[in-house]
């Protein structure tokens, strides 16, 4: 992704909508989805498709994107539309993780679960349910980032944020990376602010940074992993801001209605930060 985009809206426009359809029975293929246009354009998305969380892939720099009707749509940094799937369900949150290509990890807010989907397969891989001990029911997430963590037995964890508590919820998946992953385990809760939805996560390795946003407040806050107290933070702007990325020096927001992505300078929520 190229810091010199300041905004990036854009419309794909679909030939045919499944959603679950394309993943019922009992098989875990996905059928790709069919785009009419490879090329981005500055207007509006269609009002099935708004993004609802991001992810970018380090080492090609390409964007994915996630809408609550189920779609994930996989960008190049120029804003061409490469690949485009229909994996079904509400989708909320997206995230990848180091020494697992081609897999791409999503959060279904109403099947309280994280899919596992691997691009060059077209094939749902594993769903890991997510249960909290001595709560009868789990509802509300909303956002998900993988934080690389050395409490954790194997190599991090799932974080989850809630849209009505304010909190996070840490899970490990044990095996994940030998392909023996059993289930996702939960580690602990913890309330981040005062704020109730936690509309947006991201975990920057470089920085040890967990970056959380909340779209009903219009804030974002940088928090420290090892204690969970905020570092620092301040007024978002935008309106229903429910994904969020940090590439170099720069912060983008997806905005879910409005159906943009915006760039901010990382600067201008941490003000002492040296960024290169």
């Amino acid at each position: 992704m190229r810091t010199s985009i300041k905004h990036i809206v854009f419309t794909i426009i679909t030939s045919f909508i499944c959603y679950d359809l394309c993943v019922a029975g009992v098989s875990n293929l996905v059928t790709p989805l069919k785009i009419s246009t490879d090329e981005l354009t500055f207007s509006k998305l269609s009002s099935k498709s708004e993004p609802s969380g991001i992810a970018v892939d380090p080492k090609s720099g390409n964007v994915y994107v996630v809408s609550d009707h189920g779609e994930v749509y996989e960008l190049s940094e120029d804003g061409v539309v490469i690949n485009g799937w229909i994996v079904g369900g509400d989708l909320e949150g997206i995230t990848l993780v180091d020494g697992l290509e081609h897999n791409l990890f999503l959060l279904d807010e109403t099947k309280n679960e994280i899919i596992q989907f691997d691009t060059t397969k077209d094939e749902i891989v594993a769903r890991f349910e997510l249960h909290v001990p001595s709560r009868k029911y789990f509802i509300d997430m909303e956002s998900l980032t993988y934080m690389a963590s050395e409490d954790a037995e194997e190599h991090g964890f799932f974080v989850v944020g809630s849209q009505n508590s304010g909190e996070i919820f840490l899970f490990e998946i044990r095996g994940l990376f030998e392909n023996k992953a059993a289930g996702a385990d939960f580690f602990g809760s913890y309330k981040l602010s005062s704020y109730k939805d936690v509309s947006g996560l991201f975990f920057h390795p470089g920085i040890q940074k967990l970056f959380a946003i909340f779209d009903r407040e219009d804030q974002l806050i940088l928090v420290d992993p090892s204690d969970f107290s905020v570092v620092s933070g301040g007024f978002l702007p935008g309106k229903d801001q429910e994904g969020i990325v940090v590439v170099g020096c720069n912060i983008y927001v997806a905005e879910d209605k409005l159906s943009k992505i915006t760039q901010y300078p990382i600067t201008m929520f941490h003000p002492d930060l040296e960024c290169k």
